[in-house]
């Protein structure tokens, strides 16, 4: 096999359309990498890009909700590197469970209860907007390394329910609640 067999090869690579959406995504994370806050770049990662839209993981569903009232601006700013433009923005804590499935512990292992702190040292003062959400980020790290996917929808959960149901809570009393709204009579037309 010589060189010029390899350069046909690399040639058909590169013009087939799944290298060109490899290509644009790889572009999109260098840019959210340069466009998001360097405090948030462990807790988003850019999942992939459907229609224009692209889809980031991120840590918690309150990050999520941050981000979300952020999107006008973090789009314009991820539009203004980009030569191809991005539509939307999605931000999904669902994903970034799925994705990090392997730093969890397993269902098995009992979660130890943590002993209460002492009354004087509950609150620590937070000084500055900044110290806050550095607290805050750490204590999202600290929390989704302890979460596991509920084997059913996949949501972020606490051990102690996939050990208790099998399942999230949300999971496990879907099926009652399907039985409680069938056996429910309705009066004049109200639910």
């Amino acid at each position: 096999m010589g060189l010029n067999n390899l350069d046909h090869l690399l040639g058909h690579l590169r013009r087939s359309p799944g290298w060109e959406q490899l290509r644009r995504y790889q572009l999109v994370k260098e840019a959210w990498q340069k466009v998001i806050d360097p405090r948030l770049q462990d807790c988003t990662k850019p999942l992939g890009i459907q229609r224009s839209v692209l889809t980031v993981a991120v840590i918690s569903p309150a990050l999520a909700q941050n981000l979300q009232l952020q999107r006008i601006n973090l789009l314009a700013k991820l539009n203004r590197e980009l030569t191809e433009p991005l539509e939307d923005l999605r931000f999904s804590p669902l994903h970034w469970h799925q994705q990090h499935s392997g730093k969890l512990p397993e269902a098995s292992a009992p979660m130890p209860r943590p002993a209460p702190l002492p009354l004087g040292d509950r609150r620590e003062k937070v000084t500055s907007a900044a110290e806050a959400l550095e607290k805050w980020l750490t204590t999202l790290k600290e929390r989704a390394q302890v979460f596991q996917p509920c084997p059913q929808c996949g949501s972020a959960v606490n051990p102690g329910e996939i050990e208790r149901w099998g399942r999230c809570s949300v999971c496990a009393t879907k099926p009652w609640r399907e039985i409680f709204s069938q056996s429910r009579p309705e009066k004049d037309g109200y639910r």
